[in-house]
């Protein structure tokens, strides 16, 4: 389907046909500028100086007849940073220092019950952040590590001017141009274990947040010509998190492996004291995986896996438009070869996604307030290598 671009005047065409019009026409443009400086002082110790930069400039495109979801807006972001790194037979030692400066320039017309109404404007975004770790190696099998660090962000443009309907999710966002930046203060501790058969990683962590910013549902709705949505409000407060991730895997020979990865995550609200909205539930994914020969094939593989994801219980009741979906199972079936002709390979694989076709929704979906997750689904993948 072609769309065009035309006026209101001119959406029926000579003919008498209606003609085609996007919902949403904007162009985007990005520029991004990488550069960095290596320094090796000596054999054990390393300087880096960089620079970071981005450039955007977003337009919306006239001629859908609906008011625009974002305003056209120009974004520079620049960031110089520096780091040093030291590094001794079992220990290793890395600090560093970073500015950065945004500059949001944004203009866009809404139509409403008063007319045309201009909003947006120019908005000035600075921080220093810095962090510093370490990395022990205990023995051979153990190693620690922990990183102290402070980090920011500074607002999005559909977080401060968002106003209409998002239809890559299915609600209608209403942003808040009073949003300041996020800064965040956060410890990460890392144990690893590697040995012939079994290794595994253990991530711990704690993480305040200054002015976190979060989307949550209104409790009300909004009408539109498509079909009645609903709202979620940007906001912001002072929020923690805790959380830790494991990773292992365990190999009962040299053809049959396991593997296992489990998260979880606690996050609150401080300030009103209450859970936060849309916070990931606790899951685990294993899998176990058989590697063989086979007769004029190699790196032949056939996995079988398995997912568990928890229900969210930790919500405020009466806070969203549906509570959250019940725990769900998920299994997932996999295999794949690979084949020398001439002095290339060949590669076929298969996998299946929710072997059972079960029905289930994800609390971090928005699209669960409609409809289910997707249901059983089928890959092929066939790849020639030169």
């Amino acid at each position: 389907m072609v769309f065009k671009r035309i006026s209101e005047k001119n959406m029926i065409s000579e003919g008498g046909d209606r003609e085609a019009l996007p919902i949403t026409d904007l162009v985007l443009n990005t520029h991004t500028l990488d550069l960095v400086f290596e320094k090796q002082e000596t054999s054990r110790s390393k300087r880096l100086y960089g620079f970071n930069g981005i450039v955007q400039v977003n337009n919306n495109i006239p001629g859908t007849l609906a008011n625009t979801f974002i305003p056209n807006y120009d974004g520079f972001t620049g960031g110089v940073f520096f780091i040093q790194r030291w590094v001794k037979d079992n220990f290793e030692f890395e600090g560093g220092l970073r500015y950065d400066f945004k500059l949001f320039d944004a203009a866009g017309y809404r139509y409403g019950s008063d007319g045309e109404q201009y909003y947006g404007g120019q908005s000035k975004f600075h921080n220093v952040t810095g962090s510093f770790g370490t990395f022990w190696k205990i023995d051979k099998q153990w190693q620690l590590g922990s990183n102290l660090g402070l980090a920011w962000r500074a607002p999005t443009a559909n977080e401060l001017f968002s106003n209409g309907l998002h239809h890559g999710a299915g609600l209608y966002e209403i942003g808040d141009p009073n949003i300041k930046t996020e800064q965040g203060y956060k410890w990460v501790n890392s144990l690893k274990y590697y040995k012939q058969k079994l290794n595994f990683t253990l991530d711990a962590y704690a993480q305040y947040i200054n002015n976190y910013i979060y989307s949550e549902p209104d409790k009300t709705f909004k009408q539109t010509v498509s079909g009645i949505y609903p709202i979620f409000r940007y906001k912001q407060t002072n929020a923690s998190f805790f959380g830790a991730d494991f990773f292992g895997t365990y190999h009962f020979s040299e053809v049959l492996s396991y593997k296992i990865n489990a998260a979880l995550i606690r996050a609150r609200d401080l300030d009103n004291r209450k859970y936060l909205p849309y916070i990931p539930s606790d899951r685990v994914d294993q899998g176990i995986r058989l590697d063989f020969q086979l007769k004029n094939f190699d790196d032949t593989w056939l996995q079988a896996g398995h997912s568990f994801v928890r229900r969210q219980t930790r919500y405020e009741p009466e806070s969203d438009y549906a509570a959250p979906p019940g725990a769900y199972h998920l299994f997932q079936l996999s295999g794949g070869t690979a084949m020398k002709i001439g002095g290339q390979e060949l590669v076929f694989s298969l996998s299946v996604d929710n072997l059972f076709n079960s029905l289930y929704k994800e609390y971090m979906n928005r699209y669960r307030y409609y409809t289910h997750d997707m249901g059983r689904n089928i890959t092929i993948r066939l790849a020639y290598k030169f």
